[in-house]
């Protein structure tokens, strides 16, 4: 993957977490988009932390989980950045989609119980716990 890198370019925010901020990005030779969450480098415990979500990300294949594709240190910052790179989900969030829409039907709400479920359950198989769900960490296609 190629990133371009243009200081002068407008990012697309996607959302803003804990730690740091998650962007819109694109490879620079197939256009595809992607997510690219990065995260200041402040001391060298929360490096490990990152380091850890890193091998369980690296691990995982499930349809109903973001993709993984790498990671990289930005340098050409004052201060360093990590940037963890994800597949990009083109729906927003499924608290974006509740302010927008209000109230779903109950098949909807099926649907996405169920997927939410399906990626639940092969963490636990997987033996990782997830520790923070909620609508704003479910992310939607614009496929439902």
């Amino acid at each position: 993957l190629v990133f371009d890198r243009d200081p002068h370019e407008q990012r697309t925010a996607l959302g803003q977490g804990t730690y740091g901020k998650v962007y819109v990005a694109h490879d620079r030779y197939t256009w595809k988009k992607f997510a690219v969450k990065e995260i200041p480098m402040r001391n060298p415990v929360f490096t490990d932390v990152l380091e850890n979500e890193i091998k369980i990300l690296s691990t995982l294949s499930h349809r109903n989980i973001v993709t993984y594709y790498g990671s990289a240190i930005d340098r050409t910052k004052k201060q360093p950045v990590f940037q963890i790179i994800m597949e990009y989900v083109d729906g927003g969030s499924l608290s974006q989609h509740l302010a927008k829409f209000g109230q779903f039907q109950e098949p909807v709400i099926r649907n996405y119980t169920r997927q939410l479920l399906e990626g639940l359950q092969y963490l636990h198989e997987n033996h990782i716990l997830h520790r923070d769900i909620k609508s704003a960490n479910i992310l939607v296609n614009s496929r439902g």
